[in-house]
Formats: C-alpha cells, structure tokens, sequence
C-alpha cells in the first residue's frame, strides 16, 4: 500500500495557496504532482492547477512526456516550478522528474538525490533529466516547494504517521514569506 498525505498553506497574508499538489492512483501505483507556480496568489495558483490537472488526466503517461507536455500547455500561465513522482509497485520503482524549486528526500535502503533541473514549466526546458530507484519495504519520501527549508533529516520523522510528519514539516520548516506544500509518501513493505 501507498499512504499519501499533504500539507500546504498559502504564504502569509494571502488567502490563495500558489502551490498545488495532486495524488493519482493508478493500477500500477501512485503519480504524485507538486506545482509551485510563479509568485503569490491567484495567477500562481491557476499555473500550478493547470500543471496538477495536466499530469493528473495523463497519469499513464511517461513522467518525461507529461513534464514536456505540460510546458507547452502551460505557456498562457505565469508558469512553476512543479516535479512528478511515479511510483509503480508491480516493477518495485520510484521515478522522478523536477523542474526548478521542488525537491524530493528519501529514505531507503538507497540512496535517493535526484535533483530538478533549472527552468519553469510553461518556459523552453532546456533539458529534462528522470530519476529511477528502486523501492523497498517502508521507505518514506518528502516532496516539498521552496517555502519549506530544506534543512532536514528525514529519520527525525521516520517514526510518526505520514499526516503528522507533513503537518509537523510544514510547522516547523515553512517559510511565512512563501506558500509551502510538503508531500509525504511512504510505500508499506508488504505491497511489494
């Protein structure tokens, strides 16, 4: 089983979240989407809606189609930093892909560092760059935008629920001058 939770909060003074997260289950697994779209507000939240609705109608899609799909369906938006996260259980595999400011931890029996590359989706990527790892039993992973810092252990948290740790994330690491999402994913060991 795949046991997905979010926080998120608009940045302070705002009444509209620019960031927008969306979870897709699929057969095979999960496709998750996080978009932080450029500045605050209304126009940021329609850019990162319009990316999650995109990814979310074409979940069976290649990670790296729907990101480079998605630039071009973008371009009337102000744009975002956005990532997706496929994880697929029948082959035991966690896929990433970023564009700018989201970041994605992990702890497993590997290592997992995937980096997102430079640009804005709804701009020209210069390039795209996917991430595969494998997946074992009980891993836990961390997506989050740039209104969470990033100085953080995730075995500091390994032990509480994926709803507490997102909310517990948010609390202590968001920044009040940016909107924040954090996404928290953990893969039970006997799915796999």
């Amino acid at each position: 089983m795949i046991a997905v939770e979010i926080a998120q909060r608009a940045k302070l003074n705002e009444n509209v979240c620019g960031d927008v997260a969306a979870v897709t289950r699929k057969p095979s697994g999960v496709l998750v989407a996080v978009a932080d779209g450029l500045g605050h507000g209304e126009f940021a939240y329609e850019a990162a809606r319009t990316f999650c609705d995109f990814a979310r109608h074409h979940a069976e899609d290649p990670i790296e189609s729907i990101m480079s799909e998605a630039t071009r369906v973008m371009a009337k938006t102000r744009g975002a930093a956005a990532a997706l996260i496929n994880i697929n259980e029948d082959q035991k595999i966690l896929e990433f892909v970023g564009i700018g400011n989201i970041e994605l931890r992990g702890v497993s029996k590997e290592k997992i560092a995937p980096v997102s590359m430079p640009g804005i989706v709804g701009t020209a990527l210069r390039r795209l760059r996917s991430f595969r790892y494998k997946l074992h039993g009980n891993d836990l992973f961390v997506i989050f935008s740039d209104g969470i810092s990033s100085r953080f252990g995730l075995d500091d948290y390994r032990g509480l629920r994926e709803k507490e740790i997102a909310e517990r994330i948010l609390r202590e690491l968001g920044k009040p001058h940016d909107d924040a999402t954090c996404v928290v994913i953990r893969v039970d060991g006997a799915s796999l």
